[in-house]
């Protein structure tokens, strides 16, 4: 006797339980990509700061010794422009031997936007400020958000300013952004090193990066040094 073959289709059942089976293994292949492309654009994230930091570095460094060294510091003076204080400006001037200034001034203004639609006719009417944080950072306001340090120079006689944009990404502040002497104080005078650090922190980064961090003689106590 001949075996009958089995010429049945697929039912509807098997079927939706087949697209469903797809359907979550292109999920989690797509959460994997998403995975990756953000731990590379992070990493590559790093990597601008790291550049960002030895151009700014030596920047200052260069107007440092061209200017026979540091003799006194004012600052870090702050000042807040909005509500959240995610828009602030932080100055540090730096008085030289050669009686010439410069100023470091740093910039960080994260503008996210809470959009408020029309219930009849879903269109957006109203677009205003609210914090940034992970859960909004889709509404970043990326034309109005900037990061970035300039450099004034007095050298010349009159002013000269080099500004040093940073990519643009929600919630980037400034911190840390100090002038001490070697032993940790505020006293510039106590010690022959002054030491300026400005690091920022970013969630996504994990952990603080320095953006600036020189360490220069104070020849403010060593007159005959230049």
């Amino acid at each position: 006797m001949k075996n009958k073959l089995n010429n049945k289709g697929l039912t509807v059942i098997e079927i939706l339980l087949c697209f469903a089976l797809v359907s979550v293994i292109v999920i989690s292949m797509m959460n994997v990509v998403n995975t990756y492309k953000n731990k590379e654009e992070i990493e590559s994230y790093k990597n601008t700061i790291k550049t960002y930091k030895n151009t700014i570095t030596k920047a200052i460094n260069d107007d440092i010794l061209t200017n026979k060294g540091v003799v006194s510091v004012i600052g870090p003076e702050e000042k807040k422009n909005d509500t959240y204080g995610y828009d602030t400006e932080t100055t540090i001037t730096l008085n030289y031997k050669s009686e010439k200034r410069s100023i470091i001034s740093i910039h960080s203004k994260s503008r996210c936007y809470n959009k408020e639609k029309n219930t009849t006719t879903n269109k957006i009417e109203q677009e205003t400020d609210q914090e940034c944080n992970s859960q909004n950072s889709s509404n970043i306001d990326t034309k109005n958000s900037e990061y970035y340090i300039e450099f004034t120079t007095n050298t010349s006689g009159s002013d000269v300013v080099e500004k040093f944009p940073l990519k643009k990404i929600y919630n980037l502040r400034f911190n840390d952004i100090e002038v001490t002497n070697k032993t940790g104080d505020n006293v510039i005078n106590a010690t022959n090193f002054i030491i300026i650090h400005v690091g920022l922190t970013q969630t996504d980064l994990k952990t603080k990066y320095d953006v600036l961090n020189i360490v220069t003689p104070n020849v403010d106590i060593y007159p005959y040094a230049f």
